[in-house]
């Protein structure tokens, strides 16, 4: 978490999530997110307009926090749980283009 400078404040409702701490650029998001998904990320899947990732427990957050700072335009977000991140992409033609991130 200190290596992706990551915090946890609390959200909405009380619930606590993960923030990146400022002065990151994008470039640092990018090569974050490229190294995590290397070391935690078991599987990739696709279909229509929503890209699953597979992770070892515990990490899928940290790439949906990256992939959510990273706002690409492509993407509308993540909903991610212990070892899951589903990505939801805003069309089925955009999915081919963020799987090229991502196993970039």
């Amino acid at each position: 978490i200190k290596e992706l400078n990551l915090i946890k404040v609390p959200g909405s409702e009380g619930r606590m999530k993960y923030k990146i701490l400022e002065g990151n650029n994008r470039e640092d998001y990018l090569q974050k997110l490229r190294r995590k998904i290397q070391d935690v990320v078991m599987k990739v899947d696709c279909v229509n307009n929503l890209i699953l990732l597979k992770t070892l427990p515990g990490n899928a957050h940290v790439i949906g926090v990256l992939l959510d700072e990273l706002k690409w335009d492509e993407m509308i977000g993540c909903v991610c749980g212990n070892d899951t991140c589903l990505i939801i992409v805003r069309s089925p033609e955009d999915v081919e283009t963020i799987c090229d991130r991502i196993l970039a």
